[in-house]
């Protein structure tokens, strides 16, 4: 349903990559450009506009996702000592519940946007944004209680648009420092193949996995069969995705 949005938003990168070349070979910085466009996809399909670069409505969503990106790159020295967690010195808890006020407002204030817009259209019209909004809120419709905007609200915090971003950027790399023919694993790949990776097999290898074709939740939690960090989605360690805490409903 939003391949359209994928596609124009690639079609305006690579515009802006000739238009920085202007006719010639030049040094591109790609790292911030592969950023912009998943996040502008991914808040194109979630509210109907875009955050960055060219025609963009409003900055305060891109100064949230700045902030909130800062503060989980940033060291905290209470995760190193935790007794340092009690003292607070450098604010961090403080920065957060400040940040998360703040993006409370903000995503509430788009949810009641694309509401008021929904009932100053007709249900059938056509001109209604296809947005990841007004699918839930189509459901709260029909289920008042479960899809509340606080649901609502959580999966929009849900999507991630770093993990993307650095996949793309290292994918370029490696295509750029090998270009030719090359042997991966006593595989021989040649050039121009396009690999994937078997997730669905993987996540059912019985030399990986205890029992891997049955349905265990259990494993992936806490005291369980501590297999959950085998589970490839959502990265491991500090930088994983916070859509780990939904590991045991995706097994």
């Amino acid at each position: 349903m939003f391949s359209g949005i994928r596609q124009e938003e690639v079609q305006l990168l690579m515009r802006q990559l000739f238009k920085n070349c202007k006719g010639c070979t030049a040094k591109v910085e790609l790292q911030s450009m592969f950023s912009e466009l998943a996040f502008n996809i991914m808040v194109r399909v979630i509210t109907g506009n875009r955050y960055y670069g060219e025609h963009v409505v409003n900055l305060e969503f891109r100064d949230i996702i700045k902030e909130i990106l800062d503060l989980s790159y940033e060291c905290n020295f209470g995760d190193l000592m935790p007794v340092l967690q009690w003292v607070d010195f450098q604010e961090m808890e403080k920065r957060m519940l400040r940040l998360q006020r703040k993006t409370d407002v903000f995503l509430q204030d788009l949810v009641d946007e694309h509401r008021m817009m929904r009932s100053n259209s007709s249900s059938s019209s056509e001109d209604r944004k296809k947005t990841t909004i007004n699918v839930m809120l189509s459901l709260q419709e029909e289920n008042p209680e479960y899809y509340t905007d606080e649901i609502i609200k959580g999966i929009i915090l849900q999507a991630a648009t770093d993990t993307s971003a650095v996949t793309i950027e290292w994918a370029m790399a490696l295509l750029l420092n090998h270009p030719e023919d090359c042997t991966i694993g006593n595989f021989d790949i040649p050039r121009g193949t396009m690999l994937l990776v078997n997730a669905w097999a993987i996540h059912r290898d019985p030399k990986v996995w205890v029992e891997p074709t049955k349905f265990k939740p259990e494993r992936l939690v806490e005291g369980g069969e501590e297999e959950g960090y085998k589970l490839i989605p959502f990265g491991l360690g500090r930088r994983g995705c916070p859509g780990a805490g939904l590991e045991p409903w995706v097994c």
